[in-house]
């Protein structure tokens, strides 16, 4: 016999290491095992303090060392009407327990009232047994109270669970997936929903590829999965978006943001070796190297006119700057720009060259009473503490902004006469006088202690004994929130600034073929441009920092033998920067997102029915395109995780046709995915809260 070959073919069969939650043994008398089987749960769920639960056993076998039955939790909260309410008992949950061989098997499963099966767990504990009738609202729905059904896998009909035993949706129709009980769903029109509907139009070729790489690396779980009745449709399903399958491509996501943004160079040219017309575009927003798109004469004529097309037969490059710069200069109303004597608002520049306007409130009042040369600058933004500021007046301004005492800040008065403040303090407390008025507690930004005392019936502010009297209207302009910012302080400061600003040069040095473009200041064209450039790409690269495309020109054809300098360029922001800016902003997002992919693909191989697999499979396929549509979708995962559930118990109960290694794998990847996407939901609802 043992020579004889084996003439019948055998189904693969995939191995699945086992559970982490590995059984707990139990003592041999059978009187311990309701307080080890306690135990045991408040170890896993130590949520399970909050109820009260009850072991009650169905069957034992002391010899067999078997026992099933199950673990009743109730929540006992009841408001006073619920109380009242016929028949509202408590809501109860059952954790299912079977002991095999002395072992206790994981309580992992949760039974609720209406014969829903779920992970066992805090949060879904709590979803269970949560109870509506406690804040005074009205359920008419008292679920399957019968253990046994609750206890043997329910047949499904229209989706629902709790209806009895071996009942299928067809009740045995030929060609149906068998279901743990019996014949159900068929495959022949069965649809795929997240695969299809949502997997598949956000497809990345990278994911796919994975897949069939896993298949192809384990000859057993691709032996599997495609002599399994519902993993191989669904497989076919995946196979069919190959051909629409997109792939994260870096240059293609350039090309589409250097679109987006605003043209500013355009050559046209004729290309003697293609025999086409070409056309290339430049954005300095979101500048790239874009590939020239070619084109035939009767295109290009549509797109360039006729006038610019004899242009290009006759020049061989035609460059057009869209938007030129002009050089930057000093404001031409230089004689408003004044060191600050006068409160109001004002426009004013800081060293680095940038212009803002804001208050500017200068000789403020000491505690000692002298008007000190300090100057404070505030926009809600940014502020400064310096001694002089120089700015062009814009208006008077009397509307300062202003909030309740505390943190650093000036108290100041605003009047007809404009505004007076204080020097800088620090709030460190408030005390209450016998008169009803408010007195502050202070200290300068020197170091020194003081009071500010609010005293009606005051014209103006004052100080007395080392002590601030300001008027009923004082008001505190808090500083403790604004960037600090150096402002320019001196009139000829402002040429020095102008100046710094306009420190970007240009070298052209050319020989009639090539130029040299030397960048002084402008790192990014430095870095996207070569030092040697034939004349049209030095066009392009002149265009781009500002020049007028005639003007570009003229510097060419001036460089030849001599130098020629050109100031007052502008810099690119390049278009690899901002898809970088873009990725650091998305990161955590994607990070969060990429959190939800469970690889369960040899999982789903042994699973019995299109909605599991459908469900467990799709969740390799996670992305930030289709995340929506896995939030949309969270009712019908939640129907598979009920489903899977299921399959857990009877594995355990002995269907030994699905492993319990793979189902309870399969389980806790879909809760975990599900309570992502509920968190990435209920994120995405506070955001939109916060923008409206």
């Amino acid at each position: 016999m043992s020579g004889m070959t084996d003439l019948f073919i055998h189904q693969p069969r995939v191995t699945f290491e086992r559970s982490k939650r590995a059984g707990t043994e139990v003592d041999e008398n059978p009187e311990m095992w309701s307080r080890q089987v306690l135990s045991e749960l408040y170890r896993q769920v130590p949520e399970v303090a909050d109820y009260t639960p009850t072991v009650s056993f169905m069957k034992t076998d002391a010899e067999q060392g078997y026992a099933l039955g199950a673990i009743v939790l109730a929540n006992t909260t009841d408001s006073a009407l619920a109380i009242t309410r016929m028949g509202n008992a408590p809501r109860k949950a059952l954790v299912p327990v079977i002991i095999k061989n002395h072992t206790l098997m994981p309580l992992d499963l949760l039974m609720t009232g209406k014969g829903k099966m779920m992970p066992l767990n805090g949060a879904r504990l709590r979803e269970a047994l949560f109870r509506p009738e406690t804040f005074e609202m009205v359920t008419e729905d008292y679920g399957d109270s019968s253990l046994w059904n609750m206890l043997y896998p329910p047949g499904r009909s229209d989706n629902t669970y709790g209806a009895g035993i071996s009942q299928g949706v067809d009740g045995g129709t030929a060609g149906a997936v068998t279901l743990i009980s019996g014949p159900g769903m068929k495959l022949s029109g069965a649809r795929f929903e997240m695969l299809q509907d949502v997997v598949g139009p956000s497809l990345l070729r990278t994911d796919l590829e994975k897949l069939v790489d896993k298949l192809d690396a384990d000859e057993t779980l691709k032996s599997a999965a495609f002599a399994s009745d519902v993993m191989a449709p669904a497989l076919n399903v995946l196979a069919s978006f190959e051909k629409t399958a997109s792939s994260v491509d870096t240059q293609r996501l350039l090309k589409v943001a250097a679109q987006q943004a605003t043209t500013h160079v355009v050559q046209l040219g004729y290309s003697d070796t293609a025999g086409s017309y070409w056309i290339k575009t430049a954005s300095r927003d979101a500048f790239f190297h874009a590939p020239a798109v070619g084109y035939s004469r009767r295109e290009f004529l549509k797109i360039a006119g006729e006038e610019i097309t004899k242009k290009v037969d006759t020049d061989g490059t035609v460059t057009i700057a869209t938007q030129p710069v002009v050089d930057v200069k000093v404001d031409p109303d230089a004689s408003k720009w004044k060191l600050v004597e006068e409160p109001g608002i004002y426009k004013v520049k800081t060293v680095d060259g940038k212009e803002m306007t804001g208050w500017v409130l200068p000789n403020l009042l000491d505690v000692d009473g002298t008007r000190v040369p300090m100057t404070v600058f505030t926009n809600g933004a940014a502020a400064t503490i310096q001694p002089e500021i120089v700015g062009a007046r814009v208006a008077v301004g009397v509307d300062l902004p202003s909030s309740p005492a505390k943190g650093t800040g000036l108290f100041y008065v605003a009047g007809q006469g404009g505004i007076e403040a204080t020097v800088p303090v620090v709030i460190l407390g408030r005390e209450a006088a016998m008169d009803g008025s408010d007195h502050y507690i202070v200290r300068t930004l020197g170091g020194e202690g003081s009071k500010v005392r609010i005293v009606p019936g005051l014209q103006s502010m004052r100080a007395l004994k080392s002590e601030m009297m300001l008027p009923a209207g004082a008001r505190f302009l808090p500083l403790d929130q604004e960037a600090m910012v150096h402002l320019v302080d001196t009139v000829d400061g402002l040429a020095k600034t102008a100046s710094a600003v306009r420190a970007t040069e240009i070298s052209i040095l050319g020989d009639g073929d090539e130029f040299q473009l030397r960048f002084r200041n402008l790192p990014k064209l430095a870095s996207m441009f070569p030092a040697r450039l034939d004349h049209d790409d030095a066009m392009l690269a002149l265009c781009l920092a500002g020049l007028p495309a005639g003007s570009a020109a003229t510097k060419l054809a001036h460089s030849v033998g001599q130098t020629v300098k050109v100031a007052g360029a502008v810099d690119v922001t390049r278009a690899a920067d901002l898809h970088q800016e873009a990725k650091q902003k998305v990161a955590k997002d994607s990070a969060a997102i990429r959190a939800l992919r469970v690889d369960l693909v040899k999982e789903a191989s042994v699973l019995p029915d299109v909605m599991t697999v459908d469900s467990v499979l799709s969740l390799g396929f996670v992305n930030s395109e289709n995340v929506r549509m896995f939030v949309s979708r969270l009712p019908y995962l939640e129907k598979a995780l009920s489903m899977v559930c299921e399959l857990v118990l009877a594995a355990r109960l002995g269907l030994s046709e699905i492993p319990d290694a793979a189902t309870s794998r399969a389980a806790r990847g879909l809760d975990t995915a599900i309570q992502g996407l509920r968190a990435l939901s209920m994120r995405g609802m506070e955001a939109a809260e916060d923008k409206s």
